[in-house]
């Protein structure tokens, strides 16, 4: 037994001395860089261990998840690595189940199943092998063999039309877990168009598929062009192989709302509210697409049409802002509470959490425009509800930026009724957040949370006299102004250096 441990324990030692040399350029970088690659992913075995048993997926399988991030966003933080395998391991878990249904499937198939014209089961075998890939952890090998399946003559129609499609969203997925999201989407887009028009269903699924896939990514790398991509996929694609009223047209358009208003907020905080009118009016005319047919038919969940309703409300309250007008700004409340009301009736907690951030969102910035005390309230009573409704274990980022809107909330109501004691009540929220947003979980995390902690320290200071808390996070400023420059965050850098001069202006420096 012995011997065979140690046997064990040196083959383990040689595969990690080749992967850090020969296979290091096939992930992509310097050995240095997959060495340190590697030192991530084993400080994330706990993690492995935890999610193995709740999921039942291989810790091979989440190991190659981690590699594929890691590949796929080489800055992500330690944190935040975590936290994208957590969210991915369901996916994987998802796909295990879905693998194992094909293969039955594909053996029901009587006679040629139309899928590379062989027998059904050739198809169960590569599936299986397949399975058996993704199980060892060897995803991009399990990718290559499901993109090996292809549809025959007669694969558009009927059951093996069905198998087939979810076959290719399967080796999609795959894809998207390893990392290669070029793959992924290429798979995806290459599928519709060998798809004929009487298979316009199926070819919106395959669309559709990949707008979500390139939101997903652009969120969690904050990349812009990525959501930029996935909306015009989505409106030139998708759009048009949905009937008028259906369910597929209004989870559509309400993904395209929820792209654009990412894209507007970034518009908004790089350029200014004077450049966003054109952008807007295209955004105002989608969300009300949604929101007419979640408000005139039952197509969709009744959580699809709640969240329809709480985009078009939040559009229709940007609009006002930016254009200074009230007309209609109640009955986009009005529509609003419709919405949250159909999102508590449904059973997508999720969107009810994000329902209950935009409706927050909505009157924080009708009430900061409008000096309404009331709505700033209002606001920081929603933002409490998302951090109820945020588990901090599963998701603490999610919990962090909760809190920071929370913060943000009671920060805004400060500077209408000037009291320190709510002043005091955001710098809480934002020491909450900094319980999460550290330098191991992130970098540009941990310095946007200084920077929104300083800014609210410089407030309160204003009105108090007691410069002790600002004078206290200088050398944190200073450091989240470097990290904040290498990470392109202009804007939150700009702040930085303003808190900085007024630090350096008031004599209050160390």
């Amino acid at each position: 037994m012995r011997t065979l441990r140690i046997a064990t324990m040196a083959a383990g030692l040689l595969a990690s001395v080749e992967l850090a040399s020969g296979q290091a350029d096939r992930f992509g970088a310097t050995p240095a860089e997959f060495r340190a690659a590697t030192k991530r992913i084993a400080s994330l075995e706990a993690d492995f261990a935890s999610l193995s048993q709740k999921y039942g997926v291989p810790k091979p399988t989440l190991r190659a998840i981690a590699r594929g991030q890691i590949r796929a966003m080489p800055t992500l933080g330690g944190g935040e690595l975590r936290e994208t395998v957590r969210k991915l391991a369901l996916d994987a878990a998802k796909l295990r189940v879905q693998l194992a249904s094909l293969r039955t499937t594909a053996l029901g198939i009587s006679g040629p199943s139309g899928i590379n014209d062989d027998q059904p089961e050739d198809v169960a075998g590569r599936l299986a092998r397949a399975s058996a890939l993704i199980d060892s952890g060897d995803l991009s090998a399990a990718g290559r063999i499901l993109a090996e399946i292809t549809p025959g003559s007669t694969a558009a129609v009927g059951r093996a039309g069905r198998l087939w499609v979810d076959v290719v969203k399967a080796t999609a997925l795959t894809q998207f877990l390893a990392g290669d999201l070029a793959a992924a989407d290429e798979t995806l887009r290459s599928a519709s168009g060998r798809l004929k028009v009487e298979a316009d269903d199926y070819r919106w699924e395959l669309e559709y598929e990949r707008g979500l896939r390139l939101v997903q990514h652009g969120h969690a790398k904050q990349d812009m062009q990525a959501v930029m991509k996935a909306v015009a996929i989505l409106e030139t694609e998708a759009l048009p192989l949905t009937a008028i009223g259906s369910r597929q047209r209004l989870r559509t358009l309400t993904e395209v709302c929820s792209g654009r208003t990412s894209l507007l907020s970034e518009t908004v905080a790089s350029t200014g509210a004077a450049n966003i009118l054109s952008t807007l009016q295209i955004l105002l005319d989608t969300c009300g697409a949604a929101a007419s047919i979640a408000e005139q038919s039952s197509a969709g969940t009744i959580s699809e049409r709640g969240t329809a309703l709480t985009l078009h409300g939040i559009a229709f309250v940007l609009a006002c802002t930016i254009n200074s007008e009230q007309a209609g700004i109640k009955g986009a409340f009005a529509q609003m509470r419709r919405g949250l009301a159909m999102l508590r009736a449904g059973s997508d907690k999720e969107a009810l959490r994000i329902g209950l951030i935009i409706y927050g969102d909505a009157l924080n910035i009708q009430g900061s425009a409008t000096n309404d005390r009331g709505m700033l309230d209002d606001a920081t009573r929603q933002y409490g509800s998302v951090v109820e409704l945020t588990d901090r274990m599963e998701v603490p980022g999610e919990w962090a930026a909760a809190q920071q809107r929370l913060a943000g909330g009671y920060a805004a109501l400060a500077g209408l009724n000037g009291q320190p004691a709510t002043f005091r009540r955001a710098i809480d929220g934002y020491r909450r957040a900094a319980e999460i947003f550290t330098r191991a979980y992130s970098d540009p995390a941990w310095a946007g949370n200084v920077v929104m902690t300083a800014r609210t320290e410089a407030a309160l200071s204003r009105i108090t006299g007691d410069y002790a808390g600002l004078r206290a996070s200088e050398q944190d400023l200073r450091s989240a102004e470097r990290i904040l420059a290498t990470s392109g965050s202009t804007t939150k850098q700009e702040e930085a250096g303003e808190l900085l001069s007024s630090i350096e202006r008031s004599g209050v420096s160390k």
